[in-house]
């Protein structure tokens, strides 16, 4: 059995949650259309962000829970196809609020 601070699969599951969120409210733009309005795609990730915020505020994950958060994170949005430059970007926001 694993020490409760070196335990990371709520970290895990939330890193997860956290960039299926991202997928629902923010979908890759796919083929030539016109891409959406960056204002309302910034709103949106200020919601995701302050949401975040609020649910880490509850856990209050350790240094080595944020590590696997942010591999979860970061992860999860590789495998859904987003840009590296984007994903660098969410994960220093998001991890700058916890």
């Amino acid at each position: 059995m694993l020490p409760s601070w070196l335990d990371g699969r709520t970290a895990t599951e939330f890193g997860k949650q956290i960039a299926s969120d991202i997928r629902l409210l923010m979908p890759l733009e796919q083929g030539a259309k016109a891409p959406k309005n960056p204002a309302k795609r910034l709103q949106k990730l200020a919601r995701i962000v302050e949401r975040t915020s609020a649910q880490s505020a509850q856990h209050r994950f350790n240094f080595y829970q944020k590590a696997k958060f942010a591999n979860a994170l970061r992860w999860s949005l590789k495998d859904n196809g987003y840009t590296p430059d984007f994903i660098e970007e969410v994960v220093a926001l998001i991890l700058a609020r916890m």
